[in-house]
């Protein structure tokens, strides 16, 4: 999709949530072959939809998947699970309060430290 190729794909996985069906390429069910043909047909046969998808499919690349979003969600996902766990740890380990969070800060920081290093990293490729 990143370079404006429309993407058939089967509905399962992280496919269906990258293919927006209809938009940007199809899903189809998996292991249904013909239906997988006929949607090939059908997209190789309409240049109007065809030029369509690539639009769309360059426009959702750039929305949801360029390297500085997926970072951004990555480190999302990772400070969340750290907060559980801090908390998680703090219930069981009777650890007060004020102890947790500056542990909890320690890890934040640490954690956006190495994803700020790997995003500059990577934009200088």
């Amino acid at each position: 999709m990143a370079c404006g190729t429309p993407v058939i794909g089967a509905n399962v996985g992280g496919i269906k949530y990258s293919v927006a069906d209809c938009q940007t390429g199809f899903l189809v069910p998996p292991h249904q072959p013909e239906t997988l043909a006929e949607k090939i047909i059908h997209l190789l046969s309409d240049e109007k939809l065809y030029r369509a998808m690539q639009k769309n499919a360059i426009k959702r690349v750039n929305r949801f998947f360029t390297w500085s979003k997926v970072a951004d969600g990555v480190h999302h996902l990772y400070s969340k699970v750290m907060l559980a766990n801090r908390k998680k740890t703090a219930e069981q380990e009777h650890v007060s309060p004020l102890e947790s969070l500056s542990l909890l800060h320690i890890e934040k920081y640490l954690l956006n430290d190495l994803f700020t290093t790997n995003l500059k990293y990577s934009n200088n490729e």
